[in-house]
């Protein structure tokens, strides 16, 4: 990382450099523009390798590729595995069109827990939250077909079970806002960061085997 921010740094120097050097008033040769044009290019190289150094499973964000296929990342929350209802929940995600193209059983740990809700960590409710997820065993998917993250939060239902359509899985399962049974990513980069988070190996190919 600081290798590439150092290249990114003498090349901008050079490019200025050219520039103060050659004023409009004065024109260029052709083996200055040479130069210019070979630091433009490094320059969109070393900027695209930062990218990916920026971007990747490590850090909690799945491949872009992957995200094309329609995928979204779905939770059964511990307040429904230890009331016995992941196996008519996971019917009615099959029921309803989705594949399963990675599941697993884990208990998460606080400190990912805390990376996962991330977003609410200045929030009153974050403690408790944190403490709730790592409770016990959750069931974490990731959810392909299309329109997945809107079809994933319809057949979820609204957060406050007491709200939620008949037929869905927080009616049907959910007892309280905070004991809802259920997660689901609310948006496109949503989806790619907890994929990333618990599948890190999900990428170009999600039917890939995992290493």
């Amino acid at each position: 990382m600081k290798k590439l921010l150092s290249t990114l740094l003498v090349i901008g120097l050079l490019l200025w450099g050219l520039v103060t050097v050659y004023p409009p008033s004065r024109a260029p040769t052709g083996r200055v523009l040479q130069v210019a044009g070979k630091a433009i290019k490094a320059t969109g190289s070393a900027i695209q390798r930062l990218g990916d150094k920026l971007i990747t499973p490590e850090d909690g964000v799945a491949s872009l590729p992957a995200m094309a296929g329609n995928l979204t990342f779905a939770v059964i929350k511990p307040d429904a595995v230890s009331a016995g209802h992941v196996g008519p929940i996971i019917d009615l995600i099959e029921k309803n069109g989705f594949e399963i193209v990675r599941m697993r059983k884990i208990v998460i740990t606080p400190e990912l827990a805390k990376r996962f809700y991330a977003v609410h960590k200045e929030r009153p409710f974050f403690g408790n939250l944190v403490e709730f997820m790592s409770s016990g065993p959750s069931i974490v998917m990731a959810l392909r077909r299309d329109n997945a993250i809107k079809a994933w939060r319809e057949l979820m239902g609204a957060t406050d079970p007491a709200k939620a359509a008949e037929g869905t899985i927080r009616k049907r399962y959910g007892t309280a806002v905070s004991r809802n049974a259920t997660h689901g990513s609310d948006a496109p980069e949503t989806a790619a960061y907890e994929l990333g988070l618990f599948f890190p190996d999900l990428g170009e190919d999600p039917y890939a085997r995992p290493q």
